[in-house]
């Protein structure tokens, strides 16, 4: 069990899809916090940032600064817009997708320049 620990803990891939999968399940528990004033999202949503901040040191130890970032908010950002469009029906105007998905290449760009 150890042994596989380890490994999913030094696997980029894995770990940006957990860092987005935790991010942003907090960020939609904090959103419908600040819908429902229910206490419970707004302590749950806390705790997804906490076990997304835990992943992301774990990006931290294998990459720089700036790429640990970009990893960061490339996860965050695919999982929080799908959370978005298909849980919450929330409808982006074109033109703010086209910025998203242009902020999604930049970041894939500055990670892979570092390899």
């Amino acid at each position: 069990m150890e042994n596989l620990l380890s490994n999913l803990f030094s696997n980029i891939n894995f770990l940006v899809l957990a860092v987005g999968l935790s991010g942003a399940t907090g960020d939609a528990l904090i959103n419908q916090y600040a819908k429902t004033g229910r206490l419970s999202l707004f302590l749950f949503g806390c705790l997804g940032w906490c076990v997304s901040a835990v992943f992301w040191s774990q990006i931290l130890k294998q990459q720089l600064l700036a790429p640990s970032v970009a990893l960061f908010f490339l996860g965050n950002i695919t999982v929080a817009v799908f959370v978005g469009y298909f849980y919450f029906g929330d409808r982006v105007p074109m033109m703010q997708w086209f910025w998203v998905a242009l902020a999604v290449v930049v970041m894939i760009l500055l990670v892979r320049s570092g390899n």
